[in-house]
């Protein structure tokens, strides 16, 4: 019976929407801890792996992964994985790409919306016990006629592209981007979000640097990965005033319990990694993943009943 093994370690009712997806004849188990040594422990048992990107497929594990045949990853991100050292190895990939793409759209225009009508102000204010009705009102904003500048336009960022189309935005975007060398609307854009992968070229992309060229009061949204913003300098810009709002729902180092360097700036919005995560997109990439890994079994028996 192949074994599957769930890169991570599920609370019961998330591991329960994966069980239902795995057909019988799998044995499914999952790390005793969401820890690179627990996946070190598992590895070696497991036929499947179902990468969550949380955790390093590295060149350790890929070395005690004597008896796997593929790795399957849920989402669409590829920077956790080694995947040379997988090429070395012989064992394949599988990517549920665009899986998620419009959990993360959607999550995209809910954090643009609440920081251009400063949401958690308003929230905070009135919990206790406050009315400031026309002073924040004068001093929030419409997202039509905003000039958004959209980074990578895979399935997420086109997604995210046709979402403003209603709102009457003027919106730019690029697919190819590097640091060194970021278009002029990058610069002159209120809203700037993020939806490119993580690469030695796109590493910082927002730094000390760019942060002083953008747009005084500009809107920085990360939904991607974490090491696209230089934290100490978007935190920086923030306090002076040179970025207006931020809204990150990924971190440089994650899990992150600290808000450091952001604690105790109102124009600042943290999620905890939860834009591609909603019922739908989650149900959605447990049963491609293990799609992915019925279709490759039953390939798998197919070849070795022919040698």
């Amino acid at each position: 019976m192949p074994r599957i093994l769930l890169g991570n370690c599920y609370d019961n009712a998330s591991y329960k929407i994966l069980k239902a997806c795995v057909p019988t004849g799998y044995e499914l188990f999952q790390l005793s801890e969401a820890t690179q040594a627990a996946l070190l422990e598992a590895i070696p048992e497991a036929e499947y792996l179902i990468a969550s990107g949380r955790l390093k497929i590295d060149v350790g594990v890929i070395a005690r992964a004597k008896k796997l045949r593929l790795v399957v990853r849920t989402g669409v991100g590829l920077d956790s994985i080694d995947l040379p050292a997988l090429e070395a190895a012989g064992i394949p990939l599988r990517v549920n790409a665009g899986v998620n793409a419009e959990s993360v759209a959607e999550h995209t225009l809910l954090l643009i919306l609440a920081a251009l009508r400063r949401l958690p102000e308003a929230d905070r204010k009135v919990k206790a016990g406050e009315w400031p009705k026309r002073a924040l009102g004068v001093a929030s904003h419409e997202l039509r006629g905003k000039k958004v500048f959209v980074a990578g336009l895979g399935n997420i960022g086109r997604r995210v592209v046709q979402l403003l189309g209603p709102f009457g935005c003027k919106v730019a975007g690029s697919d190819s981007l590097d640091r060194a060398n970021l278009p002029v609307d990058f610069f002159d854009s209120d809203i700037v979000t993020l939806h490119c992968p993580l690469t030695q070229s796109t590493e910082r992309l927002i730094d000390k640097d760019v942060v002083a060229r953008l747009r005084p009061g500009c809107i920085i949204v990360n939904t991607a990965r974490g090491g696209l913003v230089d934290e100490e300098a978007l935190a920086e810009g923030l306090r002076s005033g040179c970025i207006g709002f931020a809204c990150l729902d990924v971190r440089a180092s994650e899990p992150s319990r600290d808000p450091a360097p952001f604690a105790g700036l109102d124009n600042v919005i943290l999620t905890s990694h939860i834009a591609g995560i909603t019922y739908e997109s989650f149900e959605s990439m447990m049963t491609g993943a293990v799609k992915n890994i019925v279709e490759f079994e039953e390939e798998y028996d197919s070849s070795c009943c022919e040698n």
